[in-house]
């Protein structure tokens, strides 16, 4: 399988989404409480909707495609994040996507908390890091390489 990666155009972003839902399971609590629903279709709207406004929002972040470059399918999906001036935002994670109050306190509260060692991190080395965010590989098409290609690209 040859493999490209690209930079995602703004149409790439529910077939991203539907990647790192399905990479993640069914029975994964971080996923499941910070993208509520992401295996139902409304889910999967929603999350794609919220990736496409981080790109929008956000311009440290990089989101990159592996496309097999016979069949022209997304296969997986990274998102890295370069600070331009080495002064990161920590953006907090905002939205009305949870059905309770508590729902949505939890999931902000979680969310911190598994960004804080990063976040750290960042602000030691003064925003010199690209962390990698995120980088996920639709189960179909696991080993073939399209995941170093990803790592590559932030290397």
């Amino acid at each position: 399988m040859a493999i490209a990666v690209d930079i995602c155009n703004d149409a790439d972003f529910y077939r991203l989404f539907h990647i790192i839902s399905d990479s993640f399971g069914e029975d994964q609590q971080y996923i499941d409480l910070i993208f509520p629903n992401h295996h139902e279709h409304a889910g999967r709207l929603r999350g794609a909707e919220r990736l496409l406004q981080m790109k929008r929002n956000d311009p440290t972040n990089r989101f990159l495609k592996a496309i097999d470059t016979i069949t022209g399918e997304v296969i997986d999906q990274a998102k890295w994040i370069v600070f331009a001036d080495g002064k990161p935002k920590e953006i907090p994670l905002t939205g009305d996507f949870w059905e309770t109050e508590d729902e949505k306190e939890r999931a902000k509260f979680v969310y911190a908390a598994y960004l804080e060692p990063r976040r750290k991190a960042i602000r030691a080395a003064n925003g010199s890091l690209i962390p990698l965010d995120i980088l996920t590989i639709d189960p179909k098409h696991q080993r073939p390489g399209a995941g170093a290609k990803l790592m590559e690209w932030g290397v």
